[in-house]
């Protein structure tokens, strides 16, 4: 019996924490003023309890999704302009989560 009850307490204690809901969605990038020999860093450490992060570069490559960590990931612009870069992070039991808003986006302007 006492086995019984330590198990539903760790379930129960799973689910919840599972449906915890997300404070916010976010990225950084670096560098601030990006040509197109650089290589541009999107870091989303500070999006909290994600566990998928679908990146869209506005530049017409394909998305780009990383499992389970929140590890920044590099983009190189080929040709100089105003990219929206869209990070969409959800929850690992699939919900999407926001602060406002579905998607968290930034403007990214390459020279």
């Amino acid at each position: 019996m006492l086995i019984k009850k330590s198990l539903l307490i760790v379930c129960c204690i799973y689910l919840l924490a599972s449906c915890t809901p997300v404070e916010h969605a976010c990225f950084n990038y670096y560098p601030e003023a990006p040509d197109t020999s650089t290589i541009v860093y999107f870091d989303p450490s500070c999006t909290d309890l994600a566990f998928t992060y679908k990146w869209s570069f506005g530049d017409g490559t394909p998305d780009s999704t990383i499992l389970g960590q929140a590890i920044p990931i590099g983009h190189k612009f080929s040709v100089p302009g105003t990219y929206t870069v869209v990070l969409n992070a959800v929850r690992k039991d699939g919900v999407s989560f926001r602060k406002g808003k579905t998607e968290v986006s930034e403007k990214v302007v390459v020279h």
